[in-house]
């Protein structure tokens, strides 16, 4: 019942803090116009993450109402909460005004190292099979330099209506995950809330969106993610964070950010010039409307959180395959988007010269959606066998009811995970 009333009270605040933000932006013409690199072709108001922060915000408060949360949550977290204020302020800033590369940079750094500070950095890389990294002096820098990284990742994703509160909302569902196993009430209590500010915004910024959440929303958002991939990935309650699982989560937003930046140095460019080759961009040339190239990375985002949470529930007998799996289905993507060039010789009067490979075929969506259902169609059964097989040999089968029990135990167990990889 707690649950559904954080949920409830972050969506329908986050719901009329948009609203009345996109009023206000109206009003004030604080906005997007169109240009050569986006893809929308009027005005739209910016700000919309002011809702998303209200939803979040309202969410812990109302926790501590419920005696969820201690009320010293604020004072006890304060590094956490100053590094969101000025990472929201730096965006607000940038909605409202614009700012330079190095002011940005400066609020960026200025956030994480507030995070940090108040105990959310990586003192150590986990594998499975217990082998641990230690970074030793590395630590505090590389969790800065993470944090960063994450928050321009969900920055550089902001670029189809509904597209980055989606798959910020998917990851969140993930984290969610990861806080519950962990037990760990402030992530759960603020996982929870940030879902349901996500939702709220999603309301106005679903194609055809009426607001965009600008930098205020992408940068808090990449913030928060990047600060759920390293505490809820803790070992232990140490700092030796499982960082593949974190890798494997984020995996939307790491990909096509190293993908741009890799392209762009390939080519000579300099890393932060923005274009339109973005992930979203080539699903759009490749034939898919703006909601099936949405529709299209939200089930990329699905795929890498369940394979995370299997990482997790998982990790010592498929911690490492998994990872595998991620990765491959990664390059897979980058060369079906046509990002993988290879090259051709063409041949004129004796004379070889070599060319880029033409731009991939189109993608067929009808297809792919009916691939996806035949897959889950046929995971879904192997697994109900399974599991009925497992209820009559151990659960003396009819004369023993199915029960959630006998569900978590069969699920609990890497017999299903192994006949499904195995199939």
């Amino acid at each position: 019942m707690s649950t559904i009333a954080l949920l409830a009270t972050s969506f329908i605040i986050s719901l009329f803090a948009v609203g009345g933000t996109r009023k206000m932006a109206m009003h004030f013409r604080i906005g997007a116009l169109p240009s050569a690199r986006k893809i929308h072709t009027d005005f739209k108001p910016l700000l919309g993450g002011l809702g998303i922060f209200a939803g979040l915000v309202i969410g812990v408060l109302t926790a501590t109402a419920l005696d969820i949360l201690p009320f010293d949550i604020w004072q006890s977290h304060k590094y956490f909460w100053g590094g969101l204020l000025v990472i929201l302020l730096t965006g607000f800033i940038d909605d409202i005004r614009g700012v330079n590369a190095w002011q940005k940079f400066s609020g960026q750094f200025i956030a994480a190292a507030l995070a940090a500070t108040g105990g959310c950095y990586v003192e150590a890389f986990y594998s499975p099979g217990g082998a641990v990294l230690d970074l030793g002096g590395f630590a505090l820098p590389f969790s800065i330099l993470w944090i960063m990284f994450i928050m321009n990742a969900v920055n550089l994703l902001d670029g189809l209506d509904g597209l980055s509160a989606g798959v910020s909302l998917i990851v969140s569902l993930g984290f969610l995950a990861f806080s519950i196993i962990i037990g760990d009430i402030f992530q759960i209590v603020l996982a929870i809330s940030l879902i349901g500010g996500l939702l709220g915004f999603l309301r106005f910024n679903y194609h055809p969106a009426s607001i965009f959440m600008g930098d205020t929303g992408s940068l808090m958002l990449g913030y928060l993610l990047a600060c759920f991939s390293i505490e809820t990935l803790k070992i232990a309650s140490s700092h030796q964070v499982y960082f593949l699982a974190s890798l494997v989560i984020l995996g939307m937003p790491v990909t096509d950010t190293l993908i741009s930046f890799f392209r762009r140095m390939g080519r000579g460019d300099h890393p932060f010039k923005a274009d339109r080759e973005h992930i979203h961009h080539r699903l759009l040339k490749l034939g898919l409307s703006h909601i099936d190239s949405v529709w299209m990375m939200y089930y990329f985002t699905l795929l890498y959180v369940a394979l995370s949470v299997l990482m997790v529930l998982y990790r010592e007998i498929a911690g490492i395959p998994l990872f595998i799996l991620a990765f491959i289905f990664s390059i897979f993507w980058a060369w079906r988007l046509g990002y993988v060039e290879t090259r051709r010789y063409i041949s004129f009067d004796g004379d070889e010269k070599a060319g880029l490979t033409p731009l991939r075929p189109p993608i067929l969506v009808d297809r792919i959606w009916h691939q996806i259902a035949i897959l889950f169609g046929d995971i879904i059964s192997i697994n109900v066998a399974m599991y009925f097989t497992y209820w009559f040999k151990f659960h003396s089968g009819i004369l023993s009811p199915i029960t959630i029990r006998s569900i978590q135990d069969y699920l609990t167990a890497p017999v299903w995970l192994v006949i499904t990889g195995a199939w």
